[in-house]
């Protein structure tokens, strides 16, 4: 039970701290940063009110408010600014100059009442921030504190409001505090960048387990085109009078297939180096939809499908890349041909739709094949990700889609996918009118 508490507790804390600025690693440093930042500050208060209260050290009033100051200002900046490590190493250096002159103030090393431990437990919250000049430059600030308090330290006198009993126990009490909570806090960060890194090493796992899928996907696509041109080769060069025209456009046809696969990696490409721009133009997007879709009958006659395509009665007119939008139909139209049986259908449609205010040209590319499992329909624009398909075997390099998602994504529309096992699929495209 304690153990579910604390992963609550440490998601409120990240929930609270999310930053879309840093990445995940930096995240987990800024998590247990401001454990630390936190756990001094109650340290903090607690002690000061003790010091204060109980042991009545109120010459020493000026360094709880110097703390105080410091928190309360430093708490929301380390939350808000993008350097957190900055705001809290400044924090931090404040404090070891403060302890410095409290142990000036209380007699030096030799009474120094545990204060002596602040720059410690200052230069370790400083190490979790992760930047390490700062760090580095902390540790040489606190010990030459320490090194000018052993040359003062024969100026030096304890004052007649501390005794020997109140200093051992202010030692003793800051000794076990601050070593304990070091302790504690390492512990926990250090088990949690050990999950941190077993998930990494297991997400590339999973990534280099999908590119050697992928690579066996792109071998087996190259393949069967490539034996169909050489087969047709040879036949047209051992009967050219009857397979001449016949090879040419068998040939084409492969030829075409080889290239759009070549296309889709080069797009992803471009898409993961932010190469890739749009090239709008203006014109009559229901015709240019058409246009593409009827492009595909070929190839659905070859399968013996049915494609109809509907187009709106009313011009839709809108910005659009010719390029981008002529990706995103042939994977989505040639996808429904190659998963559905022959005798199916595919239905390719344009309309006009509002929602939410704004009004969409939507574009719908629907079929009569296998259909697609709830569970897949998470993943099926993921890069690599290919429907398990233990009855048809259809290969595939699980790029077309994800490359589709990322174009969608890059014209500011929408892609969504209804489905159900064997009823077919719908892919729905929804297209901002500008």
């Amino acid at each position: 039970m304690k153990l579910l508490t604390g992963k609550k507790l440490i998601s409120q804390i990240d929930d609270y701290l999310a930053d879309p600025r840093h990445e995940p690693e930096v995240l987990i440093r800024k998590r247990w940063a401001w454990i630390w930042f936190m756990a001094t500050f109650f340290f903090v208060t607690i002690t000061s009110f003790f010091s204060l209260v109980f042991i009545e050290m109120w010459p020493l009033w000026y360094a709880v408010v110097i703390f105080m100051v410091s928190y309360f200002i430093g708490i929301p900046l380390f939350r808000r600014l993008k350097r957190f490590d900055l705001v809290l190493n400044i924090v931090f250096s404040i404090f070891i100059i403060t302890a410095f002159i409290m142990m000036v103030e209380v007699g030096g090393l030799n009474s120094s009442m545990g204060y002596i431990y602040i720059g410690i437990n200052c230069t370790m919250g400083s190490a979790l921030a992760g930047n390490i000049r700062w760090t580095i430059g902390m540790f040489i600030t606190y010990c030459f504190t320490i090194i000018l308090l052993g040359i003062l330290d024969p100026l030096l006198s304890i004052p007649d409001y501390i005794s020997p009993k109140e200093g051992l126990i202010s030692f003793v009490a800051l000794t076990i505090w601050i070593s304990a909570i070091t302790l504690f806090l390492v512990i926990l960060y250090m088990k949690d960048r050990n999950r941190f890194e077993k998930e990494n090493a297991e997400r590339l796992q999973k990534i280099d387990e999908a590119k050697t899928k992928l690579f066996t996907n792109v071998s087996h696509e190259f393949r069967t085109p490539l034996t169909i041109i050489q087969g047709t080769t040879d036949l047209m060069e051992k009967k050219p009078e009857k397979w001449n025209k016949i090879g040419l456009k068998k040939i084409k046809d492969q030829s075409n297939i080889l290239l759009r696969l070549v296309d889709q990696m080069l797009n992803i490409s471009k898409l993961e180096a932010e190469g890739m721009k749009l090239n709008s133009i203006h014109g009559n997007i229901g015709k240019f939809v058409k246009y593409i879709a009827v492009s595909f009958t070929s190839l659905a006659e070859n399968f013996n499908i049915d494609l109809c395509v509907e187009e709106s009665e009313k011009s839709l007119y809108s910005d659009y890349d010719p390029e981008k939008l002529m990706h995103i139909l042939s994977n989505l139209i040639s996808n429904a041909i190659k998963f559905t049986p022959t005798g199916g259908k595919v239905n390719v449609k344009i309309s006009e739709k509002k929602e939410n205010d704004r009004n969409w040209i939507l574009i719908s590319v629907e079929d009569t094949g296998r259909g697609i499992s709830q569970e897949s329909i998470k993943k099926i624009f993921d890069r690599f990700y290919q429907v398990p398909d233990q009855q048809y075997q259809t290969p595939g390099t699980g790029l077309g889609l994800a490359l589709t998602y990322e174009l969608v994504k890059l014209m500011n529309g929408e892609i969504h996918v209804k489905s159900e096992p064997e009823k077919g699929t719908e892919f729905i495209v929804l297209m901002p009118v500008k």
